[in-house]
């Protein structure tokens, strides 16, 4: 565990060095909209293809979330090695590894109750707890199975 602490640190400065200013290319008002079951994304009422369509596993909304971190002014890293995804935003970065339920958000650990999976050669990641440490709002609406996500 100590091995992950410290990547989570050291990536944390390095993504806050490339990012001094933050990752936000825009601010305000920005909304991404998807569904479960479908390829489509909706960022600022632009449409995108996803390669991989958001799953609910246990319970959990799980999605490739590229797309929306950047469409929302995020940037996204994979570190192939450890299989880390870091995702940054502001003064914010997440660090989750496959397979595992802990996170970082800067140098703060925490216990998901999912894990980031593989999926078809795509990464899917849990969006509520990404969206939210980004400082994103998430919305779920039951009926539509739709999430939104709002800067």
């Amino acid at each position: 565990m100590r091995i992950k602490r410290t990547l989570a640190l050291l990536t944390a400065v390095i993504m806050l060095a490339v990012f001094p200013s933050g990752c936000s290319a825009q601010s305000g008002g920005n909304t991404a909209i998807l569904q479960i079951g479908s390829t489509i994304i909706s960022i600022n009422g632009a449409e995108s293809e996803l390669d991989t369509a958001p799953i609910i596993q246990n319970g959990r909304t799980l999605l490739p979330l590229r797309a929306v971190v950047e469409g929302l002014g995020g940037s996204v890293a994979w570190e192939a090695e450890t299989r880390t995804a870091v995702f940054a935003k502001g003064d914010r970065v997440i660090f989750m590894t496959i397979g595992s339920n802990t996170a970082f958000v800067n140098t703060t650990e925490y216990t998901m109750d999912t894990e980031p999976i593989i999926i078809d050669g795509r990464t899917m990641l849990p969006i509520r707890f990404v969206a939210e440490n980004l400082g994103f709002k998430v919305e779920w609406d039951e009926s539509t199975q739709t999430v939104t996500v709002t800067e």
